[in-house]
Order: C-alpha cells, then structure tokens, then sequence
C-alpha cells in the first residue's frame, strides 16, 4: 500500500508531492502522542492499546530521514519497554479486582453468619488496600515513564518538521507538557475518588443482611502513606 502511495506521489506536481509527504509524516507523529496517552493513563484504562501504531512505525521507516528514525526507534524501544513492566502489575491489579468482586458475590443471595460476614469484611478490605497501593504504585511508574516518553518524542518531532521544512516551538510544546502533567495529577485524585466508591459499594453489599454500621474505608480514609 506505501509502495503505491509513493509511486502515485511521484506523478503529482510539487505541491501535491509536498502535501502528500506532510500527510505522510504527519500520521506516524498523531501515532506516537496516542501511545503516550495511552502509557499516562493505563494505570486506569480498560481499552487496548491505540490501533495503527506500529504501521505508522513502519511507514517512518520507509520515508523517513536516518535522523527521523534514529530518534523514532528510540521512542519505540522505550515505549516497548515500558509496558513490559507495566503489565505484569496492571494484570495483578485486575486479578485483585475479580478477587474482590468474587467476595461480594459470593455473600449475596445468601444467609451467612456475622463471623462469615466479618471475615469477608476483612477479606475485602485487605483486597483493597492492596489493589489501591499497587495502583498508586503503577500510576507513579506511568508518570515517570510518560515524562522520559515525551523527552524521546520532541527529537522526533523536530526531525519530522525539519523534514517538512516547518518550525518547531519547543518551548511551547514543553509548557503544553506541563500542563498536561498537572491535568494528570487530577485524573489519579478522581480515579482513586471512584476506587473508592466501588469500596464503598462493595462494603453496602457485604453489610446488607447483617445488623452490622458500615466501616470506613481499608485504609481509614487516609490514602496519604500510599502517595507518590
């Protein structure tokens, strides 16, 4: 498909030539800010990685300078790794959600005892106090290699603008950074806001049946030992 996009631009005057490049050169950097949305915020998110990634990787490589890809690999290689070690914690985290959520379910329906209801409290608290330091955990590792990301990202972003012969802002694009890292500090506050209510929802049900007042959160309503 690239062969043919290349052999067809070839046939264009130079504007059409130009603005063929500038649309080809374009998609590979919309790729690489998707994947660094998505390594910020996958502590969080429950979709799969954002499609077209690695064709916009190839696609650099077939009409990019030696200075594109050199800096483009080097983004990749950290993206790649980076996930490697964020899975295994996120996957653990998920397996402590359908740990909990087997608590729950397990209770409803059914008459139990107040010592079985107070083991499962217990149970379930011990799950969430884990699940929210393992996810304060992994939300600091994101930020940290989000942060490194966009330092790999500007050289690719300033070689594909000297290719299209277009200015590059850097300073703007580093206050643009900044401001998206202090909008990802309030997305972890809401995130943890809504773990908590799913506790809080899980604690009604394993309450429900048993003359029993509600307990606090796992961790006393003081998430602050478990901050980055």
């Amino acid at each position: 498909m690239m062969i043919v996009i290349l052999s067809a631009a070839k046939n264009l005057a130079p504007e059409g030539q130009m603005l063929r490049l500038r649309l080809s050169m374009t998609t590979p950097q919309i790729a690489c800010d998707r994947a660094l949305g998505y390594l910020a915020n996958f502590y969080q998110t429950r979709e799969g990685p954002p499609e077209g990634y690695n064709e916009a990787i190839q696609q650099i490589h077939i009409i990019g300078s030696d200075e594109t890809i050199v800096a483009l690999n080097q983004f990749n290689d950290h993206i790649v790794d980076a996930f490697l070690e964020l899975i295994p914690q996120k996957d653990e985290i998920n397996l402590l959600e359908e740990r909990g959520n087997l608590v729950t379910g397990r209770l409803q329906g059914t008459e139990k005892s107040i010592q079985e209801i107070e083991k499962s409290l217990e149970e379930f608290k011990k799950i969430f106090d884990e699940k929210i330091k393992l996810t304060y955990e992994l939300a600091g590792k994101c930020q940290e290699k989000t942060q490194l990301a966009e330092e790999l990202l500007t050289p690719v972003i300033f070689a594909i603008r000297k290719e299209l012969n277009a200015a590059f802002d850097e300073e703007a694009y580093r206050a643009m950074m900044k401001i998206s890292h202090n909008k990802w500090k309030g997305n972890v506050a809401k995130y943890i806001a809504s773990m908590e209510d799913r506790y809080k929802q899980g604690m009604r049900i394993l309450l429900k049946d048993a003359n029993m007042s509600e307990l606090g959160t796992g961790t006393n309503g003081d998430l602050g030992h478990t901050e980055q």
